[in-house]
């Protein structure tokens, strides 16, 4: 359950930076850089510290789950959370790098809000299948 928590938790914290933080890097003008570096520095015990929880939370339902749940929803979860790292790194970073730099630009801004759209698609999905395996716990203890 504490795994779910932790990524129900990360993905309202995504939603947020999508919809109200990362719009505003758009919107800042010389002030971006200092906007910039006010954020980032926030976000780390907001943000990436959670991060990295609800990942290596989930790792251990591969080989430890209630019973009755089947492994394959642990392993899309994490496969998921191996790929929300390959986006942030490989594409979400790089953006970040250009903001704190002073650029925001229509490209930069692009690449900014499209990889952590699909970062938070795949931690949506990570809840899904999160959920998932605690109704079907659920379930069972129920007798169902």
């Amino acid at each position: 359950m504490g795994a779910t928590a932790l990524n129900l938790y990360l993905l309202g914290g995504a939603c947020l930076l999508w919809a109200v933080v990362y719009p505003q890097f758009g919107e800042a003008g010389p002030e971006l850089p200092a906007l910039h570096a006010s954020v980032t520095g926030h976000l780390r015990l907001a943000f990436i510290v959670p991060e990295l929880l609800s990942f290596f939370a989930m790792v251990p339902l591969l080989w430890r789950r209630p019973e009755g749940v089947p492994a394959w929803p642990a392993w899309v979860a994490v496969g998921l959370g191996l790929a929300y790292f390959a986006i942030t790194f490989g594409w979400h970073l790089p953006a970040h790098g250009r903001l704190a730099r002073g650029d925001a630009s229509a490209e930069v801004m692009g690449a900014l809000m499209t990889s952590h759209a699909v970062r938070t698609v795949t931690v949506a999905l990570r809840c899904g299948a999160l959920l998932w395996m605690a109704s079907v716990a659920g379930w069972a203890r129920a007798g169902g």
